[in-house]
């Protein structure tokens, strides 16, 4: 796939679906949603409850199971798929970022000088604000943004792009920013979607000891200003307001929206 797209045809092709309408040298260069789409990126409707949140899209390209064909008719391309849901994980497989060796360097040669404990491993690519201690056996990818104040415990990964804000405090074996849990079913076959969105945490947030947050599918994950989280399970496409106090989450949580001044400590299965 080149840098500025795939064209129809040949993403039809390798998501095994049909382009029922539209031009098939338009290029896609991204996989929308309803509240982040452009006019090349593609949505996928998986139902009709989706239709309505999708009529402000600026997206001109669709994915649909033949069923749902007359109601997208709006759209300017249309791709119909006998199973738009296996289409869409081989389609968000087409657009996954592929990880690369992170060229890593040591605390002399980053700009803002932080504090890396022994052993740690961080991208030349990570940007730091002031004041920000990184604990040992750490692992930062590339494009991560860490603010000032901000303290990372020990053995701890950060995947790529992640954002956290100012004065967040990481505990010990957090994990952020690594694959959802989601797959598709063709048969007998099973295809692994892929996440394609980051993780964005906020100011003064505190994530508990051993906690694990996962990347949206194609929105991020955010926690927002001055949530406090003792125990986070596999979450992704999760939106936690601010001023929230989670504790023993282990249920996988998915384009949820929560309001402030949240307060919970039941442990949901």
């Amino acid at each position: 796939m080149s840098k500025k797209g795939i064209s129809l045809h040949d993403l039809s092709l390798k998501i095994n679906a049909n382009l029922a309408k539209g031009d098939k040298d338009f290029l896609i260069s991204s996989i929308g949603s309803s509240n982040k789409n452009s006019l090349h990126s593609i949505v996928y409707i998986r139902n009709k409850k989706y239709l309505n949140s999708l009529k402000e899209s600026e997206s001109s390209t669709c994915l649909v199971s033949s069923d749902l064909l007359s109601k997208a008719s709006g759209y300017k391309n249309i791709l119909v798929s006998d199973n738009p849901h296996y289409s869409f994980a081989l389609l968000t497989n087409l657009f996954v970022h592929k990880s690369i060796d992170a060229t890593l360097q040591r605390k002399s040669e980053l700009s803002n000088q932080p504090l890396i404990g022994h052993g740690s491993q961080i991208s030349e690519k990570v940007k730091f604000g002031k004041n920000v201690s990184i604990g040992c056996n750490c692992v930062i990818e590339d494009g991560v943004l860490i603010g000032d104040n901000s303290i990372i415990e020990n053995n701890v990964v950060i995947y790529r792009n992640s954002k956290i804000g100012n004065n967040a405090f990481i505990s010990s074996g957090v994990i952020i920013g690594s694959e959802g849990f989601g797959f598709a079913k063709q048969g007998s076959k099973w295809v692994q979607i892929s996440h394609l969105g980051k993780v964005v945490i906020g100011n003064y947030v505190s994530i508990g000891a051993n906690s694990c947050i996962d990347r949206g599918t194609i929105e991020d994950t955010v926690i927002s200003y001055c949530a406090q989280c003792i125990y986070w399970g596999k979450n992704s496409n999760c939106r936690k307001s601010r001023y929230c106090w989670l504790k023993h989450y282990r249920r996988r949580l998915s384009n949820r929206r929560d309001d402030r001044n949240l307060w919970s400590s039941k442990n949901y299965r």
